[in-house]
């Protein structure tokens, strides 16, 4: 039989729908439209979420860490900075100290860095939000200042852990600083947690000993961490360990992945129990035009073709409500996104507000998952009609 004669049918049964058909017609697609919408955006909603996070992160910290364990930082980061992929690299030494003022002490790390190196500057000036680098202050996070109530200018105590010997005992090696200067990086971590200190400054008032050195690294495609850290723990050799930001937040990511796998798969399921609606609307659909394919029958259309014609309004409901959801979900999306509508605690999650990113391999799946699902629950329906045999209906009618 004519294809084209098979979908004009498929169109006309399914325009013809009256009465109770017609409702169902029109909640079979509703049920698609809405499951569609709602999957799309969701895992959109997920996908932005972790993207923000990923820009986030690569804006404050680390590409690449690379920290001793015996080796010589010095004789690496000349290596380092003849590597043509690498932006900045900026050696430090880790400690862990105290900081007080007015009676308020809260422990931090303390990041020794050379004020001197370009690439320390730029970086740091780019999340200055008060004061200047200055060679004989501190640098502290503005979280940090608020804990401690000081202001850029103001002088802090500085608490070494290591303690010296003096005529009451041990005493806690202390120096007072001054704040040079206030960074913000958006992170818990760093705003409430760090301080950074000049090289040499830091070495006296914290000694060689119980340090951690290592260099940060920031490359030009972040993405592209994991081939140059294979590439740089092959060059350096022993007495290093190498890691790249994903490493560093691996668990993260897999726990995102993960939970966005799941509710892609949940929400699924919403499509699937939306194609019911069609099953039910298709079998009405049966018993209303009986005598219908009777006739087409008697003028020899064969019970594949009558298969084909109930299939075929199954799948146009199901692609109708994709299309519609599709859309919607692109509307949505650009609304919140627009307008900034998914707003978040930026010191809990990092990011301000959720922005919907649909990723084009979702949106395949999801129509692909959706017109499987419809083809399946359409085809019990479409087999039972196809089996109608002419005589039975006819005696019946």
């Amino acid at each position: 039989m004519n294809k084209r004669l098979i979908i004009l049918i498929s169109l006309r049964f399914l325009i013809s729908s009256k009465g109770t058909t017609l409702l169902l017609s029109a909640i079979s697609l509703l049920g698609i439209f809405l499951s569609t919408t709602a999957l799309l955006l969701t895992t959109g909603l997920f996908h932005g979420f972790e993207v923000s996070l990923k820009d986030k992160i690569l804006s404050t910290t680390s590409h690449i860490v690379i920290t001793s364990v015996g080796g010589d930082i010095d004789d690496v980061y000349g290596k380092i900075k003849k590597i043509p992929s690498v932006k900045e690299a900026i050696p430090f030494t880790l400690y862990t100290g105290a900081v007080s003022s007015e009676g308020i002490m809260q422990v931090v790390n303390v990041k020794a860095v050379d004020y001197k190196n370009e690439d320390f500057r730029k970086r740091i000036e780019r999340f200055l939000v008060d004061g200047n680098i200055d060679e004989r202050g501190i640098l502290i996070g503005d979280g940090l200042a608020t804990t401690l109530g000081i202001l850029s200018g103001d002088k802090i105590l500085v608490i070494s852990p290591l303690a010296r010997r003096g005529v009451v005992g041990f005493i806690p090696k202390t120096k007072e600083f001054r704040v040079s200067g206030l960074f913000s990086f958006g992170s818990f971590e760093h705003d409430f947690g760090l301080i950074i200190m000049e090289k040499e400054r830091a070495k006296r008032l914290f000694g060689k000993k119980f340090s951690l050195e290592g260099i940060e690294i920031f490359i030009e495609d972040p993405y592209k961490a994991d081939p140059l850290k294979i590439i740089l723990q092959s060059e350096i050799g022993e007495g290093f360990i190498v890691r790249s930001w994903i490493d560093l937040h691996k668990t993260l990511f897999s726990a995102l992945q993960m939970e966005k796998i799941g509710l892609f798969t949940v929400l699924l399921l919403m499509v699937a129990v939306s194609s019911f609606n069609i099953m039910s609307l298709l079998f009405i659909k049966m018993r209303e035009k009986i005598k219908d394919i009777a006739i087409l029958k008697t003028y020899g259309m064969t019970s594949k073709d009558i298969l084909s014609i109930f299939l075929l309004q199954g799948i146009i409901i199901c692609v109708m409500g994709l299309i519609a959801g599709t859309l919607a979900s692109y509307i949505l999306g650009f609304f919140i996104n627009e307008y900034k509508l998914i707003s978040v605690p930026s010191e809990i999650y990092l990011v301000d507000h959720i922005p919907v990113v649909i990723e084009p391999p979702s949106v395949i799946l999801t129509i692909m998952g959706a017109v499987g699902i419809s083809f399946l629950i359409s085809l019990i329906p479409a087999r039972k009609a196809s089996k109608e045999r002419i005589g039975r209906i006819l005696r019946n009618e």
